[in-house]
């Protein structure tokens, strides 16, 4: 049993030399084993061990029994031990999920604030391969992916099971050998959690088909284990082009359009976890097929909502990611430079215009406006939309910007982001709509180039 936990930490750096490992100890059979194994191991890798006590409450003077005794099996060890309490059943009636779930946050939640809190360079949990095995059929029994097969991984980030590839009889076994005693916890034996059903009813019948079960499902989840990382470090690399913008995160809806199925929700996942504020818990499977039929529409302005207030909207040929409404900063009138740069870093745009007399054949490069310099007043700017703005385009008359903005489907959200010179005669242009026609150069005469740029690092918008 030593030599498969040894092995599993190798391959995983699980017990990093001279660093803290906090134990989470219940009081029942399989912590007692790991906090003890991990006392013996620790004098000769070099590291440390403290023990963490979460008290939930729920079975009211049994998990008083179980606080006392892990407070004093570490009092006469003289190992740390750091306790935490937590009302599981108010906060599960108050959030609306289940109790195992809450009490599994609210656990979670008090081990990493003390590993933050003591240095502890990771979070030890008992897991073993019976839990691995009743994972996997829980997950089997609920429909599931491929990520709901690989069963409970050996690390995630500071959290690390050594005992991943131990049985439970393994555990028992050394208790016994070393004379250490445990707690047990009557709910483990009640048939309404559906985990206990699994473990009593049905695991029993599996392993009568085949005594080696906990070995033969161990390589078979390790297998899954590698080809699912496999298809999300394809999915992670397919999503790295995302960009900061608008409070969220923007992509062009090609890249998620153009992803195998299997790659495409899961590369969805990825930018939520990148989300600022936002988390996965309550999104489907029915929620990332809409995010991905909305990668593949036309309108140019729908939108997806998903749980946890997040809004994926369509914006030209990108998704945008935020949660809650996304804000584009507005633009404050500002002088325009006629021959040279100006920079509105608030709203994150540089415009340079420079002077000179068109050629034959000519051609403008992409978001560059042409305009006929004796049509621009003294003191032009460049500002937001205003009520009553109008632009006149060859082929459309005169419209109002209001109108233009609509009939395009530019989002609300953007609008007052989007370039507008003008003097005191009116509209001048209009970045993404081109100039009015009264300013346009009818050729050879002197003409303004305005060339219309993001700063670099500003949040970038779709092309309009």
């Amino acid at each position: 049993m030593i030599d498969a936990v040894l092995a599993l930490s190798k391959e995983y750096d699980m017990f990093p030399a001279g660093g803290m490992i906090l134990c989470a100890v219940s009081g029942g059979a399989d912590s007692m084993c790991l906090l003890h194994l991990l006392c013996s191991l620790a004098p000769s890798a070099g590291f440390t061990v403290a023990a963490a006590h979460y008290n939930h409450g729920l079975r009211g003077g049994e998990s008083d029994a179980d606080e006392a005794f892990v407070t004093g099996f570490c009092r006469q060890n003289r190992i740390p031990f750091f306790l935490g309490k937590g009302k599981v059943a108010e906060a599960a009636a108050a959030s609306g999920m289940g109790l195992e779930a809450t009490a599994r946050a609210l656990r979670y939640r008090f081990l990493e604030q003390t590993a933050k809190e003591q240095g502890a360079a990771r979070i030890a949990t008992a897991h073993t391969a019976d839990d691995n095995l009743e994972t996997f059929l829980l997950h089997l029994t609920r429909g599931t992916g491929l990520s709901g097969l690989c069963g409970i991984p050996p690390r995630r980030g500071q959290i690390v099971r050594p005992l991943l590839t131990v049985s439970r009889l393994q555990v028992e076994e050394y208790l016994l050998s070393h004379n250490i005693a445990h707690r047990e916890d009557q709910s483990n034996l009640e048939l309404r959690f559906s985990r206990n059903r699994i473990r009593h009813q049905v695991i029993p019948v599996l392993r009568s088909m085949n005594p080696n079960l906990n070995e033969t499902s161990a390589r078979m989840i390790a297998s899954l284990r590698a080809d699912n990382d496999y298809i999300n470090a394809q999915a992670l690399r397919a999503v790295t082009a995302a960009e900061k913008a608008w409070g969220g995160l923007m992509i062009r809806a090609a890249v998620l359009n153009n992803l195998p199925a299997a790659l495409g929700a899961r590369a969805i996942r990825f930018l939520l976890d990148r989300l600022q504020g936002a988390g996965r818990r309550n999104v489907t499977g029915a929620h990332y097929s809409a995010v991905l039929s909305l990668a593949r529409c036309d309108d140019p302005s729908a939108r997806v909502s998903l749980p946890n207030g997040i809004e994926v909207r369509r914006v030209y040929q990108s998704l945008l990611f935020t949660v809650g409404s996304p804000v584009a900063p507005a633009i404050e009138p500002i002088p325009l430079c006629l021959d040279g740069e100006t920079l509105l870093p608030d709203a994150g745009w540089r415009i340079e215009c420079r002077r000179k007399k068109p050629c034959a054949d000519e051609t403008n490069p992409q978001d560059t406006i042409a305009l006929r310099a004796d049509a621009i007043g003294a003191c032009p700017v460049v500002r937001s939309r205003r009520p009553g703005d109008r632009l006149s385009l060859p082929g459309r008359g005169s419209r109002t910007l209001k109108r233009l903005f609509i009939d395009e489907k530019i989002p609300c959200f953007l609008r007052d982001n989007i370039p507008v010179l003008s003097d005191e005669d009116g509209v001048i242009a209009v970045y993404g709509f081109g100039p009015d026609r009264s300013r346009t150069p009818a050729g050879g005469e002197e003409t303004v180039y305005v060339s219309f740029s993001r700063i670099p690092g500003s949040e970038s918008p779709a092309k309009l």
